[in-house]
């Protein structure tokens, strides 16, 4: 299976941060898939430029795409708005080049680079994997980051219609699941699953909760809850 992974703030095993969705791709790698990443090509933490090849091969089967983007996710609300939106546009299109795509992954926050996984995945015909690991806009809101009705109405309409618009989502906590059901994420089965982190990664089988085509699995954000758990059900 080929997986193209939308995620702006993607961290190497080599850089500070979190580097989660770095081990999820070798996990997947190692089970046989081969995952192509889309990226931004500066420093989370620090808004340097990272990236300058235009593809990094990191392993046989996972494969690093940078996409240009501006600003500086630290420097200011506007600056981090523009470094999202820039993102979202120079990943599209590099997302359109990518060949022969089964599966296509998101993670939010930030809720942009999800619009752009959906406009692939529409474009493309294949299902979308729709990773949410903070519930955006409304920690944003909460927090007092994001004040302007008018973009917090855009926000909370674009996070409803891309969480129907998703065949899989994806959550690192049971908290969420209310939330979600909220928004028209429908629950009608679950099971548990353990997912804490281990010192031997290792691969799980089945999904957790099962509504249609839709899946939705609770965990915690550990190298042991890569985002296919779900992804046998598509």
């Amino acid at each position: 299976m080929h997986i193209l992974l939308v995620h702006q703030l993607f961290l190497r095993g080599d850089e500070a941060g979190m580097t989660q969705h770095y081990e999820y791709a070798r996990h997947l790698v190692r089970a046989g898939h081969r995952v192509t990443v889309l990226s931004g090509r500066r420093s989370y933490l620090t808004g340097q430029p990272v990236a300058t090849a235009r593809r990094e091969m990191v392993e046989p089967g996972l494969e690093i795409i940078p996409c240009a983007q501006a600003g500086r996710v630290h420097r200011s609300f506007v600056w981090r708005t523009l470094g999202f939106l820039s993102f979202m546009l120079s990943a599209f299109a590099a997302g359109l080049r990518v060949r022969r795509v089964d599966v296509i992954w998101t993670t939010s926050p930030p809720l942009p680079q999800v619009c752009t996984a959906w406009a692939l995945a529409w474009l493309k015909r294949r299902p979308l994997v729709f990773e949410v690991r903070d519930l955006w806009p409304a920690v944003a809101v909460e927090m007092g980051v994001l004040r302007s009705r008018p973009l917090i109405a855009l926000a909370s309409a674009a996070e409803s219609f891309l969480y129907r618009a998703a065949q899989v989502v994806v959550v690192n906590s049971p908290g969420f699941l209310p939330y979600l059901a909220q928004r028209g994420v429908a629950l009608d089965r679950s099971r548990s699953s353990p997912t804490a982190s281990t010192s031997r990664p290792s691969i799980p089988r089945a999904p957790v909760g099962v509504c249609g085509r839709r899946t939705v699995c609770k965990g915690s954000s550990s190298p042991s809850m890569p985002a296919h758990m779900a992804w046998p059900m598509i």
